[in-house]
């Protein structure tokens, strides 16, 4: 993944290079500051995107992602006053608005992050992030049905959001909903590319559903083969043959098959 980010970074580079009538345009300032922080060099970044607000000083776009680089060092406070003023510019510019709602969150002030929420959906209805993070607001609030119905939203809109799906996979739980619980956990892990992550979320919502939820003990199963932890993938299997449903001829046939090539492969190693 790192090499075809770094493929992408040098493509874009060399094509705004060899356009040299494009540099004195703001957005290419602005892209070549997102292409930086891309390479981890915050400090030219921050020239593009000063650059780019030189410009054109009535684009939202750079005093946002300029606040988005104070917020993640912990400048909130910094942050929030550069998305106001994105604001001030574009009332209606989304990521201004979700991003000032992170800033309000992280400062316990849950009412005003759910208002900004809002508005950044009313900007951008399909802004999964936005649903995503108004879930975790309400359900911190404890509006619970409200936040399940933002998360359902959000995963409909991507389904692979791993946050989303573990959001609303502990949201059920919650609400008592075990079994719609596990199948949510299960989402959520097999959406995960970092081997580790998925192990560790699997494990997770295993212990949370109390292990009976047979699709969520086969996701962990595969993290735990994938990690070389084979005797407890096997008794993960085994678990998940146990709490199965007995009338669910296909899903017996998978753990049955799991666990024949997991025997295998275990032989093969010895």
């Amino acid at each position: 993944q790192r090499k075809i980010l770094d493929h992408y970074v040098n493509d874009r580079l060399r094509m705004l290079a060899a356009s040299h009538d494009l540099y004195d345009k703001p957005q290419v300032a602005r892209e070549l500051g997102h292409l930086m922080e891309m390479r981890n060099r915050p400090n030219e970044a921050l020239r593009h995107y000063n650059d780019a607000i030189a410009r054109d000083p009535d684009r939202p776009g750079p005093y946002v992602a300029i606040g988005m680089m104070h917020q993640r060092r912990g400048a909130i406070d910094d942050a929030m006053s550069l998305y106001r003023r994105a604001l001030e510019i574009d009332p209606h510019h989304a990521e201004a608005h979700l991003n000032l709602g992170v800033a309000l969150r992280a400062q316990g002030r849950t009412v005003e992050a759910i208002e900004h929420y809002r508005l950044a959906i009313a900007a951008d209805p399909d802004n999964e992030r936005a649903h995503n993070n108004l879930g975790a607001a309400l359900g911190a609030s404890g509006r619970v049905e409200e936040a399940l119905a933002s998360f359902r939203r959000a995963v409909e809109l991507d389904p692979t959001f791993v946050d989303a799906q573990a959001n609303l996979g502990m949201t059920l739980l919650m609400a008592g909903r075990i079994a719609e619980a596990g199948a949510h956990y299960r989402a959520a892990v097999e959406a995960l590319f970092d081997s580790e992550q998925a192990l560790a979320l699997a494990m997770e919502g295993a212990r949370l559903t109390g292990g009976h939820d047979a699709g969520l003990l086969l996701a962990l199963s595969d993290a735990q083969v994938k990690a070389g932890q084979h005797r407890e993938a096997m008794a993960a299997l085994a678990q998940a043959a146990a709490v199965a449903d007995r009338n669910d001829v296909a899903l017996q046939e998978m753990i049955e098959a799991r666990r024949r090539k997991l025997s295998q492969r275990t032989t093969a190693q010895r």
